[in-house]
């Protein structure tokens, strides 16, 4: 997996409308797709410390290159990006393990400590 640091300046990315031009991609693919976008979110995440406040579907641009077999996934967007803390890395983290194990108790604990004041939530 190759990921390109480039949250440091700003870049363009040329396209065209995609109306009449969405084709569905293969299970390869589509493989490729999913396994690059989790890496990517990830390395965001865990590794760089980066977190990109808007991801959604349409802030990824999956690109075809003629001649290449496999997608490029590109993230556009990022005027809400923040650098997290350690504080807000270790909930991430725990809430990851506590998604991974399908405990849903610990990952909302792990949510509301995103939160300095929880007036809504009994978290006793």
């Amino acid at each position: 997996l190759a990921v390109q640091k480039v949250a440091e300046e700003e870049t363009w990315v040329l396209g065209s409308e995609g109306k009449g031009r969405v084709q569905p991609l293969g299970e390869v693919q589509a493989r490729h797709v999913v396994k690059t976008g989790k890496e990517t979110y990830l390395q965001m995440l865990l590794v760089d410390n980066f977190i990109h406040a808007d991801m959604h579907p349409g802030n990824i641009i999956v690109r075809l290159t003629p001649g290449e077999k496999l997608p490029t996934l590109v993230l556009i967007d990022a005027g809400m990006v923040d650098v997290m803390g350690s504080h807000e890395q270790d909930n991430f983290i725990g809430l990851f393990k506590a998604m991974g194990s399908g405990d849903g108790e610990v990952a909302a604990k792990y949510l509301l400590n995103f939160s300095a004041k929880q007036d809504a939530a009994d978290v006793e």
